[in-house]
């Protein structure tokens, strides 16, 4: 008995620690919460934050600049940097630019580290579709609350 209530403890600890919490960006529609946060805005702009293991750990510079080397190497167009202060910790938003049929695309990336995991944020869309939320997306991100 003292057994099962150990391990249900040490279980629940281990997966609520990483529950992501925070606001939809106005205008979303919250499709999954928990470890992974998923929206969409009705015309089927993604919004996704999701954590990573950091491994090798380092620190958000490091990422960040991994994060911009692979992509440009994968063809992406650096657009703009921003950095959010969230309390303690910093967030590093990064906007890219990438054409996608016929039209252009913006992708944004965001990236937190804390202790020995990265969060990681997303969206993409066409040029006019993104802009029409990017302060949302923003705000949202504003809200991020790190357990």
């Amino acid at each position: 008995m003292k057994i099962t209530i150990v391990i249900v403890i040490v279980v629940f600890v281990l997966f609520s620690c990483g529950n992501i919490k925070i606001s939809t960006p106005e205008g979303f529609a919250k499709i999954k919460s928990g470890h992974t946060f998923q929206a969409i805005s009705p015309e089927g702009l993604p919004f996704q934050v999701k954590w990573f293991k950091n491994y090798p750990e380092k620190d958000l510079s490091f990422w960040a600049q991994a994060l911009r080397s692979h992509l440009e190497q994968e063809g992406y167009r650096f657009i703009s940097t921003v950095s959010l202060d969230l309390g303690a910790l910093k967030m590093e938003c990064l906007e890219w630019g990438a054409p996608y049929g016929g039209a252009d695309y913006i992708y944004l990336t965001a990236l937190m580290v804390k202790n020995n995991k990265i969060l990681l944020a997303e969206a993409a869309g066409e040029i006019s579709l993104y802009q029409k939320y990017q302060q949302a997306l923003k705000k949202s991100l504003e809200t991020l609350n790190i357990p």
